[in-house]
């Protein structure tokens, strides 16, 4: 069983349904709920994190006192977070996953603008976004708790860390730009979790999650009775490393390079063939009938597929996007997009990136 501590400064009656509507998805996970003035202070608290595999943490642990003691915590979120991370460094207690729970409101009133400790945290959820999708939550607490001890594991018994055996990849898979940034980043547990987490898994490049994957197919995954057949045939190129079992990914060098070019005995790039010629190929040489090809987002876009709308979720053809504005990607990240008319009627509250802001003038003096 992976169990987790959560503090909040609210009374345990108030915070304990957000941790009981996540761990009743399965008997694997237990969460502990707990006042944070229930410990004099930082070495109290961290002496308590033995028996546990991961720390739910409010963002402000100072505010409210408990009406059982009419005392209040002299700590907060960050400064414990970095007591905990520098004892990992030391060794003096084994790593584990960090997350914040906490209300909207906290959050935009001091966490967002403290960049200095967002490194500390793997994971921030809003508490509404919690009551939204427990089930997710349960899954990424457990992944995460699992992730840390398989990193830990590995790294204490390994000789020469290489980063493909730590992804169970092959090499290929793996750009030696990546190799090289990792060796020269990440170093503890927790830096090689962060590495995974923010710079493979959350921004596209190496991997690429289920929607990306079906618009490279060109594929209408929603209403496709046979993509999971697809899914299936494919299986072999899906990422089987730490935290995949939350965060689903593909190697899209294994699906583009080795899957496809062997697949559809075709030369050229699946990226210049369009939704329908791919769609075509793929159920030609599976036999899988029941695939839809994905329409355009609009009917003036294109169809070569190889993104989505970061907005909409639907698959887009680059030409017909807007790069949104982000940190700047590593050599082997991808851009991430919104279409053209999202980025026009400003939905969905994203930012185009500076080098957009021409080429949007342009089209909205011209009215589209």
């Amino acid at each position: 069983m992976i169990k987790y501590l959560y503090l909040d400064d609210e009374e345990t009656t108030t915070i304990k349904p957000y941790s009981d509507m996540v761990v009743e998805h399965s008997k694997e996970l237990h969460i502990d709920v707990e006042h944070p003035a229930a410990f004099q202070n930082n070495s109290a608290l961290i002496n308590r994190l033995e028996g546990y595999q991961g720390l739910i943490l409010d963002w402000r642990l100072d505010e409210i006192s408990s009406k059982t003691d009419k005392k209040k915590a002299d700590f907060r979120a960050a400064t414990l977070a970095q007591e905990i991370r520098t004892r990992e460094t030391e060794k003096e207690i084994h790593p584990m996953p960090i997350v914040i729970w906490s209300q909207e409101s906290k959050l935009k009133r001091s966490y967002q603008g403290d960049f200095t400790s967002h490194d500390l945290f793997n994971f921030v959820y809003k508490k509404d976004e919690i009551v939204a999708n427990p089930d997710i939550v349960h899954d990424q607490l457990l992944s995460l708790a699992l992730g840390y001890k398989y990193i830990d594991k590995f790294k204490s018994t390994k000789k020469k860390f290489n980063l493909s055996d730590l992804l169970k990849a092959k090499d290929s898979y793996v750009d030696i730009r990546v190799q090289e940034y990792f060796n020269s980043t990440a170093r503890t547990v927790h830096e090689i979790a962060r590495f995974i987490i923010q710079d493979l898994l959350h921004r596209p490049g190496l991997l690429i999650d289920e929607r990306r994957l079906a618009s490279r197919l060109g594929v209408d995954k929603d209403v496709s009775k046979d993509w999971t057949k697809v899914l299936d045939l494919i299986k072999k190129y899906k990422y089987l490393g730490p935290f995949g079992e939350a965060w689903e990914r593909w190697w899209a060098f294994g699906v583009e390079k080795e899957w496809w070019l062997s697949t559809s005995d075709q030369d050229s790039p699946i990226s210049l063939l369009n939704a329908k010629e791919r769609v075509e190929i793929i159920k030609k040489k599976t036999g899988f009938r029941n695939l839809i090809m994905a329409e355009p987002i609009k009917p003036k876009y294109h169809t070569r597929f190889y993104t989505i709308c970061e907005y909409t979720k639907k698959p887009l053809d680059p030409i017909d996007g807007v790069i949104i504005a982000e940190k700047e990607p590593q050599p082997w990240q991808e851009r991430r997009y919104i279409s053209l008319d999202v980025a026009l009627e400003g939905r969905g509250g994203f930012v185009p990136d500076p080098t957009e802001k021409e080429r949007l003038n342009r089209l909205k003096q011209k009215g589209r």
